[in-house]
């Protein structure tokens, strides 16, 4: 933990229900106020079928102008008979957030990191166009 700031327990069991039970598509992170620890900011449950519709209603539930991580549980069709899905870790830091935010949550990401054991691939956005599902699936499917 190179800033220090710790990883409530309630992340661990929200990315534990994610992982494993795959009861939730995506588990949204964030710093508490008085940056003291990492804590659960919002979970969008599992939908039955539409990956792309999930991923949008993901994207609606990150903040425009200040930094969060997110752990998701993305799927895609590799051939319209198979799905195939990866968990990722982002980090989401748009342009217009606060340089302190900014530095404060890439400080602290290896801290999130550390306690998601099963996280596949690790990713950065700081703009809506890189948060699209197809440029996200490009990343992921390598």
């Amino acid at each position: 933990m190179a800033s220090g700031i710790a990883v409530n327990d309630a992340c661990i069991k929200e990315y534990s229900a994610l992982s494993r039970s795959r009861t939730h598509r995506a588990v949204i992170l964030k710093i508490n106020d008085d940056m003291s620890e990492v804590v659960v900011d919002g979970i969008l449950p599992k939908s039955q079928g539409d990956h792309e519709g999930d991923w949008k209603d993901f994207v609606k539930m990150l903040p425009e102008s200040d930094c969060r991580y997110a752990v998701v549980d993305f799927e895609w069709k590799d051939q319209p008979t198979v799905t195939k899905s990866k968990i990722c870790l982002i980090l989401w830091s748009p342009e217009y957030s606060r340089v302190r935010s900014k530095m404060i949550y890439a400080a602290s990401q290896e801290a999130v990191a550390s306690k998601m054991a099963d996280v596949q691939r690790q990713l950065q956005a700081t703009e809506l166009e890189e948060l699209e599902y197809g440029v996200i699936k490009s990343q992921v499917a390598k």
